[in-house]
């Protein structure tokens, strides 16, 4: 006997046992039991997958809920959110403002923009009028009005074609527009926020922001915009020709296009918190990969390529699964205004056929009604769709409009052009006519906002700390005064704060509490820009931009105009190299101060001294040296102690050295040993050796002689003391440590 399955009627588990039923029944013949059983079970199955795909929605958004949960209970921020855009959203409102506020200069281009889309509409919108007359014309045999309908249809065609060219063309150029003045706005704001913002942002993560989310931002004018304008007015036309030919036809599209509305806005809501999920998740992997390529010779020495590329894979396949459900949303939500669409079409059909039958309307009215219907309902759904999309683009830009509206700390932040509220303050701020370069700090304390910056990681570490009571401070009751003619050195064990307390020298943060006076005045009430032009900075590593030499040394001190091309001072820059004892190196290149830095191969020593030219160049009244010497070999080390010794004996300048090496600070004026953030000794070089205190530990173990320059050579007998001293100290050390190892592994539990 031959089974279902052999028949090929059922192919699933539950019919791999059936037989033919009694009395010959065979699939597809009659209504018996076992076909109502057979479709029984489909329907069953097919509601199970249903339910299957719902409950498979449904843990994914589970699991990405319990992973946000997790993240926030390990102190972790989310994917791309820095704490500083962590503000309160933006509104479609606010949107709407600030982007018309960066279309002010081209407002006469959005007005001829939108005068040529209501035009182009208008002609759209006679279309179907003419159409149904033209085609009723040659039923009448009406060979008068046929040519009139077909003149009408040719000029509008025409009309529409021209305008809607017009249209395109001029929100193409008003788009280019708007993005080359939203990210030159948005790069402006980031570049006068405060340090302590950059601090909690990533660099990959700002890029992102340039980038990606500026052009979402842009399509909503180009496109989004541009369509939503157009169709909505085609609706609003096409609905009043409705309701001036049949209110009754009106009422059944009104109903459909509610409907339609509501759908929309469910799935608006939607789509704007995806698209912000998927900005973040993009940021993220922005993020990953500008970290690892501006890392890739750690990363190819450490041969972790395989690793940075599976977490950056991980990041893509996050934004894969974010995209598919956006996917799925927007296909749920095409299908139900599309069926709404079909539906009212056949509806107003059925009800306009049956009105022609009992002859209350033609059968040229009937199709003039279907036509502007489809033009109403089609308006309808590619609006819904262009506000669906502006939804999307406003959660994908919602971060660029948080950084585009924050306010840096006036103070702190660089840059000339302020707010209008804020002018006001800014005219407060002065600038000291004789500088003499005199500084003082009084009782300076300090901790960083959020972050715990200072110590070994120095401004460059971003390590949260946990919540305390009372916050961890990075400097406490700091006093120091720096002169004139002086050469005043910070030295101490890394961690102890001498990154920060430059830092605040500098202006880049605010004293927690204390003041900091610049020739008496509190350098909060002075400009602070024109306050950084007085100082000249060098690093430890030097970072010079891809620029001739030539304008590398003369960055921040020239004269910029914007749109010019201002040429170098060669005198200037040629003495400012003699005097960092750099332009021996450089007359030695074939192009001389033309040299790309990036295209060169210059070595530590000489990317020193050209950093070293730098400050210089700018005649500053306070120096400050950040470890110059530490990273060099003897030979960059010897060249460029040759040219700081130059500076030391300038009584112009205030200098300020911070050192590791304790051989370079010898013969400061005054030498600050900072440790666990406080000033803990104080004094010359020979004052601190005999104090015989942290520095003179730290003078003992780099083998610095503590002798006064009147002395005598030491002797062999004073060199073996010295090394048994040596000796001892490293011993007692390695005591302490065997002492601390064994007290924590006897309390650690077994």
């Amino acid at each position: 006997m031959m089974t279902v399955r052999q028949r090929g009627v059922g192919c699933s588990a539950g019919w791999s046992g059936a037989r033919r039923a009694p009395g010959g029944w065979r699939p597809g013949e009659g209504s018996g039991p076992w076909r109502r059983r057979a479709r029984i079970r489909v329907r069953a199955r097919a509601l199970g997958g249903l339910r299957l795909f719902s409950e498979w929605w449904e843990v994914g958004l589970r699991t990405e809920d319990r992973r946000e949960d997790a993240r926030r209970e390990r102190g972790e921020t989310e994917p791309s959110t820095s704490g500083s855009e962590k503000e309160k959203a933006v509104t479609l409102l606010e949107f709407v403002r600030i982007m018309f506020d960066l279309l002010k200069p081209y407002k006469a281009m959005f007005a001829f923009g939108l005068v040529t889309l209501f035009l182009a509409a208008g002609a759209e919108l006679m279309l179907p009028h003419y159409t149904a007359k033209t085609i009723f014309s040659i039923q009448k045999g009406n060979t008068e009005l046929f040519y009139h309908c077909i003149k009408c249809l040719l000029g509008l065609s025409v009309a529409f074609s021209v305008t809607a060219s017009m249209r395109g063309m001029t929100f193409g150029f008003l788009n280019q527009r708007f993005v080359y003045k939203l990210r030159t706005k948005l790069f402006e704001n980031l570049l006068r926020q405060d340090i302590t913002f950059h601090d909690q942002s990533d660099v990959g993560v700002l890029t992102s922001r340039l980038t990606s989310d500026c052009s979402s931002m842009s399509r909503i004018l180009g496109m989004n915009i541009n369509l939503l304008i157009r169709n909505v007015f085609k609706t609003i036309g096409g609905a009043a020709y409705l309701w001036v030919m049949s209110p009754r036809f009106f009422a059944q599209t009104l109903v459909s296009l509610l409907v339609i509305l509501l759908i929309n806005v469910k799935y608006g809501i939607y789509s704007r918190k995806a698209a912000t999920t998927e900005q973040e998740q993009l940021a993220l992997g922005n993020q990953i990969a500008t970290e690892v390529l501006t890392l890739i010779r750690t990363v190819r020495i450490f041969g972790t390529e395989p690793r940075e590329q599976s977490k950056y894979a991980r990041s893509l396949e996050h934004l894969i699964r974010i995209g598919a459900r956006q996917i799925v949303a927007y296909g749920m939500f095409l299908t139900s205004a599309t069926f709404l669409v079909n539906a009212t079409e056949a509806l107003c059909l059925l009800y306009g056929g049956w009105c022609c039958l009992r002859g209350e309307i033609t059968a040229e009215q009937l199709t003039s009604f279907l036509f502007y219907i489809e033009f109403v309902v089609q308006s309808a759904l590619a609006s819904s769709e262009q506000v669906a999309n502006i939804n999307t683009a406003v959660g994908s830009s919602e971060r660029v409009l948080t950084l585009l509206r924050r306010k840096p700390d006036q103070h702190l932040a660089a840059g000339e052009e302020v707010e209008e509220e804020d002018r006001g303050s800014k005219q407060e701020m002065r600038r000291l006519e004789d500088f003499k370069g005199n500084l003082e700090f009084k009782d300076v304390s300090f901790t960083y906002p959020n972050l715990n910056l200072g110590g070994a990681g120095g401004l460059g570490a971003q390590q949260e700390v946990e919540k305390e009571e009372e916050p961890k401070m990075t400097l406490r009751k700091i006093n120091l005064s720096l002169k004139p003619g002086t050469v005043t050195a910070l030295v101490g064990p890394s961690g102890g704060g001498k990154s920060t307390l430059v830092a605040l020298l500098q202006s880049l943060y605010q004293p927690t509490s204390g003041q900091i006076l610049a020739d008496g005045v509190p350098i909060e009430t002075i400009d602070p820009e024109w306050y950084r032009s007085q100082i000249g900075y060098v690093e430890q590593e030097p970072k010079l931009f891809d620029l001739p030499i030539g304008e590398n040394v003369e960055y921040g001190a020239r004269e910029w105009t914007e749109g010019e091309i201002v040429p170098i001072d060669k005198v200037a820059v040629e003495n400012a190299a003699r005097e960092a004892n750099a332009l021996e190196f450089i007359e030695d290149l074939p192009e001389y101060l033309d040299t790309w830095v990036g295209n060169s191969t210059l070595s530590g020593g000489q990317r020193q001294r050209i950093a070293l030219a730098r400050a210089l160049i700018r005649s500053p009244k306070i120096l400050i040296l950040d470890e110059a010497t530490s990273a060099l070999d003897a030979e960059s080390e010897f060249q460029v102690q040759r040219a700081l010794n130059k500076v030391f004996n300038q009584k112009d300048k205030s200098v300020l050295v911070i050192a590791h090496k304790l051989s370079t600070v010898t013969s400061a004026d005054n030498i600050l040993v900072l440790k666990d953030g406080e000033v803990v000794e104080q004094g010359t070089h020979l004052e601190l050796t005999a104090a015989d205190g942290v520095y003179a530990k730290l003078a003992s173990r780099q083998g610095v002689v503590d002798l006064a320059p009147h002395c005598e050579p030491p002797t062999e007998k004073m060199k073996q003391e010295q090394k048994e001293k040596e000796r001892r100290e490293r011993e007692e050390e390695m005591a302490e440590e065997i002492k601390e190892s064994l007290d924590e592994s006897v309390d650690q539990p077994v």
